[in-house]
């Protein structure tokens, strides 16, 4: 029987009201806790990744890089949002937490982009049979349309569900909404 996952990109408290905030993403997050608590039970699998950076990332612009300095492992900015941590906490199903950007030198705005974290998420969707994605999370113009990109490379595009209500961008949504339509990735508001 084929099953549907939930796949939740960085819900960390920097991109939510940190030192990197995406414009909405308070209210988004505390939609998708409420979407978790509603609808956790159609999906045996949430996969949640998460920037886990060391404290001199090379994507931060004290090292040159393009960003505030964020979701450095162990900090507080690095955590998820607490209701969505506690949604995921009270969710009878499987979660896997991958990490990405623990590299000082490389960034990955993609779990995709580590080759270990990506076979590993591979083989979860092939051994529990999983047929459907619903993506989302912070932030779309970045590391969600990058991480679908990715995803598509292994997966159909077909196989994909872009929850756009839980999907904040900076730039309002435009660079995603071209990902979506270019790919025919299906979307639920």
């Amino acid at each position: 029987m084929s099953q549907k996952a939930l796949l939740i990109v960085d819900p960390q408290i920097d991109f939510i009201e940190g030192t990197l905030p995406v414009p909405g993403a308070v209210d988004a997050m505390n939609d998708l806790a409420k979407y978790v608590n509603e609808h956790g039970h159609e999906y045996p699998l949430i996969i949640v990744t998460a920037d886990h950076h060391p404290l001199h990332h090379c994507s931060f612009n004290t090292q040159g890089g393009p960003w505030a300095e964020h979701c450095i492992r162990n900090s507080v900015g690095a955590a998820f949002w607490p209701p969505l941590f506690q949604a995921l906490h009270d969710y009878r199903g499987y979660v896997h937490t991958l990490y990405k950007g623990q590299s000082v030198h490389r960034d990955e705005y993609s779990v995709f982009k580590n080759p270990s974290v990506s076979v590993e998420i591979r083989a979860y969707i092939r051994e529990m049979n999983i047929s459907k994605i619903d993506i989302c999370g912070i932030a779309g113009d970045f590391c969600v349309s990058d991480t679908l990109l990715d995803a598509i490379r292994y997966f159909s595009p077909d196989m994909f569900n872009l929850l756009r209500r839980f999907t904040p961008s900076f730039d309002g949504g435009h660079h995603l909404d071209g990902v979506v339509s270019r790919y025919n990735i299906s979307v639920t508001d």
